[in-house]
């Protein structure tokens, strides 16, 4: 008897590929937002120093104006360059909950082929069993069907 072959093989080896590749990029979506979190804190950090060294400036007995004046300008572009982080970080986490989105879908292609795919092997396996039982019962009868003709 011939092996079980699934006719739709193919189609799911393709959903599963595109499913495949839909985890991968998500996955490349999430080190992106990992990247954006650590940059922002790195940008943070920066700027709370340079906070800080303004306080330090502003506490002394004579100001050096230049300085404070360079201080609280790089403070304000860091400030600018950490939103422009949170805002890259939520064009991300739109992009991430989208691809999210689509690999739910790809999933559920995948399971309702594989589904398919059980219920062809099991009908298949059935029809098997019931042809090789049928063939062993006639087997059976022919061997011994002498005996019931005496």
């Amino acid at each position: 008897m011939k092996k079980f072959r699934f006719r739709f093989e193919s189609l799911l080896s393709f959903r599963k590929s595109r499913r495949d590749q839909c985890r991968q990029i998500l996955s490349g979506l999430l080190g992106d937002l990992d990247q954006l979190g650590l940059e922002k804190q790195k940008t943070m950090s920066h700027r709370i120093d340079q906070l800080s060294e303004l306080r330090g400036l502003n506490e002394k007995g004579q100001m050096d104006v230049d300085r404070v004046t360079s201080r609280r300008f790089h403070s304000g572009q860091l400030l600018v360059e950490i939103q422009s982080i949170e805002q890259q970080e939520a064009i991300l986490d739109d992009r991430i909950s989208k691809c999210r989105n689509i690999l739910a879908e790809a999933e559920r292609e995948v399971k309702i082929i594989e589904k398919l795919r059980e219920k062809h092997q099991a009908d298949y396996n059935e029809n098997r069993e019931r042809t090789e039982r049928i063939e062993l019962e006639q087997t059976w009868l022919g061997l011994n069907s002498g005996e019931f003709a005496r």
